[in-house]
């Protein structure tokens, strides 16, 4: 999942999983993935102005929560702009009425255009510990 926040007044994206150690392209360079509600790996772009352990306040619509740092993570899309939070920590900057992105990787993106309804059953498996989700079925193949 994703969503744009506020860190330190410096707008990023945010993204959220349940284990991040569990993700092929994990992107922690420093320390540690956010495994806590409190906790929060940031872009390279803060790592001259914030130290791991230090504790940052992430911003969203009016919502502001208090973060332990516990790494850093790259991106070269994002120049360092970003941010990972825990589904927990994800969850309580956001009310019920945001719909959050929720991305998720095929390895044959044609069962997801052929059988919505199939990868509808597969993404309710994990509707207990996420915000309400709009869906949306875009297949990309590599070219």
């Amino acid at each position: 999942m994703s969503a744009i926040v506020k860190i330190e007044e410096k707008t990023v994206t945010a993204f959220a999983c349940e284990d991040f150690s569990k993700v092929r392209n994990d992107v922690c360079y420093m320390g540690e993935n956010p495994k806590d509600a409190d906790e929060i790996a940031l872009g390279s772009a803060f790592e001259e102005n914030i130290k791991i352990g230090d504790t940052v306040s992430v911003t969203v619509d009016g919502i502001t929560k208090s973060f332990q740092v516990t790494g850093f993570v790259q991106s070269v899309n994002l120049q360092g702009e970003l941010c990972e939070l825990s589904i927990e920590g994800y969850n309580s900057l956001f009310n019920q009425n945001q719909t959050p992105y929720l991305y998720v990787y095929l390895e044959n993106a044609e069962n997801a255009s052929s059988s919505p309804a199939k990868t509808e059953k597969l993404l309710s498996l994990k509707k207990t510990k996420l915000p309400k989700i709009q869906s949306t079925y875009q297949a990309y193949s590599p070219s």
